[in-house]
């Protein structure tokens, strides 16, 4: 299974199942990132510690039974889509 092409239905379920951590799907994207943006070149900038850190807190809040949200932990990229 490559954690980063779970859909994320699967990514939640599989969080709450602790199949793996949210620290080990980010590590996984990042990684993804660093293997194929020198060819795609999509990211302008890529957060790598505050990633990390916010998969610490959400393993963390499921650790504790506190985790509300469907969508905590899940990896995400903004386009920036607007001419200034």
């Amino acid at each position: 299974m490559k954690l980063e092409e779970l859909s994320i239905r699967n990514f939640a379920e599989g969080l709450r199942q602790k199949q793996f951590s949210a620290l080990e799907i980010t590590e996984a994207y990042l990684k993804a990132i660093q293997e194929r943006d020198g060819v795609l070149h999509s990211y302008l900038f890529v957060s790598d510690d505050a990633a990390r850190a916010s998969a610490k807190k959400v393993d963390e809040a499921l650790a504790s039974g506190d985790l509300s949200s469907p969508l905590a932990g899940a990896p995400f990229a903004v386009k920036d889509n607007i001419l200034v």
